[in-house]
């Protein structure tokens, strides 16, 4: 199953370009895939075999934007799992306090 039209493929490359990614997130084509790859896997994270409650991207969508929608390159997770795949998204919320050694 694949949901990616010609017409949503150019719009996700032009959402990537602004990083606007979020756009394709909300899309229907998004929820309708997401639903459908939890439902094929019955919600059980494929790493752990936890309840999933997120969709993984194999590949990239930034890099490989064609298989966004592709149920092959899908596959649930749990939050931890998926978060154990993405550290780069974490990363904001551990930043130090102080830049540098001195602190006053």
């Amino acid at each position: 199953m694949d949901l990616m039209t010609k017409q949503l493929l150019m719009k996700l490359e032009q959402w990537i370009e602004q990083d606007k990614i979020v756009r394709f997130y909300q899309s229907k084509e998004w929820r309708k895939i997401r639903a459908v790859t939890l439902r094929m896997y019955g919600s059980r994270c494929q790493q752990c075999g936890k309840k999933a409650t997120m969709v993984h991207h194999k590949e990239a969508v930034r890099k490989r934007p064609e298989l966004a929608l592709r149920l092959s390159n899908l596959e649930p997770e749990c939050k931890v799992c998926h978060n154990k795949e993405h550290p780069e998204k974490l990363a904001k919320f551990h930043k130090k306090i102080f830049e540098n050694e001195e602190r006053w």
